[in-house]
């Protein structure tokens, strides 16, 4: 888990790191009242950091100091004054590099000054950051006859991709683009919520399936276990590689049935309490009957469903969370989903932006930015649109 990668190393750095490059408390004190002593930074000046970490490292000097930065990619760093802990402000990630020169080598300037009362000596050191790749994220499209009559698949972000015949390995490399494009990293996030969705994903086997045009192209049973193993048992709907259909269209076809996998398996059991599509008292669930009771949200389309209360509720929550997130994101538009006559949305979701949900369906926006804002980012539109 993520929590534990990052505390850990905070609860080393706090018992190493009061100002000199020596562990012993006594040693340190000596160096920090021997007026002799010559101020210098003994820490490295360079530093390997793996893809979503935000922990660097921590700066170590001669003598007590209070420590600063400054520099080119400055901005994105943190630096604790006191302790010296250096930190990433966003954890890196590694295909998407925000360093001035987008090659992963963060550079930027430290000023150690003398902590000393009344002293004004400071160094400085230039510090060079390099972020190394985690391979496991994504893996290559394996074919696989094991999870028939799935035939290939693809891992991304602890993820997996099932590809029934006819898909291309465009389409779902495409996918798995789209997928890694809503989990970005930007200062929004909260990595330690990431890393709980990222492990229920992996626990849970979570995959997403993907089929050819649509259910009229498969004979037998659409929805089966990929080689009837039980422990692939949680899934949703299929994406469908569309064929002779807008640019719009296939966008929308890929990111409601992500966000469906992602709101109803995934979220189901990141945040129990809040996306528990069973529970009437649910967060989203009270979000959804507000949107419902406004006039946002039309369910009269699932109304074939009310026989079986669970499949009913089930389905009009998947889709009210689908809709949630697209409007905040401004992805109705990109999308194809508004219409004619009802402004920024659709006759099924009439509000498609953030303003308009925070207005006239309050829980939803609280709900979205609670949870929605802290795992997930705002997929690039001009990325997803070069995908596809």
């Amino acid at each position: 888990m993520r929590f534990i990668r990052l505390v850990l190393p905070l609860f080393v750095l706090f018992i190493t790191a009061c100002g000199g490059g020596s562990s012993d408390p006594e040693a340190m004190d000596k160096a920090a009242d021997d007026p002799n002593t010559v101020l210098a930074i003994t820490s490295s000046s360079t530093f390997s950091v793996s893809e979503n970490s935000t922990v660097i490292g921590t700066l170590t000097a001669s003598k007590g100091v209070t420590w600063g930065l400054s520099g080119t990619d400055g901005a994105l760093i943190a630096v604790d004054y006191t302790w010296g802990y250096l930190t990433f402000k966003a954890a890196p990630d590694f295909e998407t590099a925000t360093d001035d020169g987008k090659n992963n080598t963060y550079v930027f300037t430290v000023t150690a000054r003398d902590g000393a009362v009344g002293a004004t000596e400071t160094v400085t050191q230039e510090i060079t950051v390099t972020i190394t790749d985690d391979e496991t994220e994504r893996g290559s499209i394996v074919s696989d006859s094991t999870y028939t009559p799935f035939i290939r698949y693809l891992d991304v972000k602890k993820l997996r991709l099932f590809a029934r015949s006819g898909v291309s390995n465009t389409f779902m490399e495409s996918v798995a683009s789209t997928y890694e494009a809503m989990l970005m990293n930007t200062t929004s996030i909260d990595y330690d919520l990431r890393g709980g969705f990222l492990a229920a994903a992996d626990m849970l086997n979570v995959y997403q399936r993907i089929g050819y045009i649509g259910p009229e192209n498969y004979s037998g049973e659409l929805a089966p276990l990929p080689g009837g193993i039980a422990g692939y048992d949680n899934a949703t709907d299929y994406v469908w590689e569309l064929v002779g259909k807008t640019e719009a269209d296939v966008i929308g076809e890929v990111m409601e049935h992500l966000l469906h996998t992602i709101t109803e398996v995934v979220f189901n059991t990141t945040f129990s309490s809040d996306w528990a599509w069973k529970s009437t008292s649910s967060k989203v669930h009270l979000a959804m009957q507000q949107a419902i009771s406004n006039g946002i949200y039309d369910i009269s389309d699932y109304a074939s469903l009310l026989g079986d209360a669970e499949a009913h509720r089930k389905v009009i929550t998947k889709e009210y969370g689908y809709w949630l997130i697209l409007a905040e994101w401004d992805y109705f538009g990109i999308t194809g989903k508004v219409d004619s006559g009802y402004g920024t949305g659709n006759s099924e979701f009439t509000k498609g932006t953030a303003a308009e949900i925070a207005a006239s369906n309050p829980l939803g926006h609280t709900l979205y930015l609670d949870t929605v804002a802290k795992v997930l980012s705002v997929p690039d539109k001009d990325v997803i649109r070069s995908l596809y």
